[in-house]
């Protein structure tokens, strides 16, 4: 098993099939069906002898004991306080609202809330783009924005800007609300030509990174990782 990158600790895939294995044997719980020796590239018999969501974490742990760390904790808290610095430069004195997108922008958000200085208001918003629409002018809304926003300064907290559809269509929907500046802060923007818009960049971040699969920091893979410190690539990707 591959050392974790940046320090963290990854449970040793091994001892999880033993594990698994002297379960069911002592156990009169079927294994699950065969067609899950297309998982990954372990052994058939591994595979065999788990339930889905037992190949599901170990996919995920497996992900990240061979992903590579593009940027450290230590590097995110830089680029943090770098970003902290432009926004209050901008809207110290705006009396900004401040919109999380979720699940993404929550571990921006309490990174970067604590950073900023002056009087703000918080609140979130969870939307999502029918049908993966590449317009990105159809949202469908978990949760609506229930501020009154007629005339504020509304800063919208992402984890990262791919092509940005989603999040290009969330600022159209607050200036529509009356807000008279919608700005946009995202962890991470990667670095591409096919963005929702040409020359699209949000107005702040902090890191510039490649066109790879990343996770952590608020980015998840396949719904895990959320909550890794650094900033990751999936080997391969």
């Amino acid at each position: 098993i591959p050392e974790p990158p940046c320090g963290l600790m990854v449970r040793d895939s091994a001892s999880i099939s033993h594990r698994i294995i002297a379960r069911q044997l002592n156990s009169s719980s079927p294994p699950i069906r065969s067609d899950a020796y297309n998982h990954a590239d372990d052994s058939p018999n591994f595979y065999f002898f788990m339930t889905p969501k037992e190949i599901l974490l170990h996919d995920v742990r497996q992900a990240m004991s061979s992903a590579e760390c593009l940027v450290s904790a230590e590097g995110v808290d830089k680029a943090l306080d770098a970003m902290a610095v432009a926004i209050s430069r901008r809207i110290a004195d705006r009396d900004p609202l401040i919109y999380v997108v979720m699940n993404g922008g929550l571990v921006l958000a309490g990174q970067i809330l604590t950073r900023l200085q002056f009087p703000l208001e918080v609140s979130y918003l969870h939307a999502t783009r029918y049908g993966h629409d590449t317009t990105g002018k159809l949202l469908d809304w978990r949760v609506r924005p229930t501020h009154d926003l007629r005339g504020r300064t509304v800063l919208v907290l992402d984890d990262v800007l791919d092509e940005g559809y989603t999040l290009l269509a969330v600022m159209e929907y607050l200036r529509n609300e009356g807000a008279s500046e919608v700005l946009s802060a995202v962890l991470v923007d990667k670095r591409h030509d096919h963005k929702a818009q040409t020359g699209m960049r949000p107005d702040f971040f902090g890191i510039e990174a490649p066109d790879r699969f990343l996770f952590g920091c608020g980015m998840d893979y396949k719904g895990y990782w959320r909550n890794a410190p650094g900033i990751y690539a999936i080997k391969g990707s």
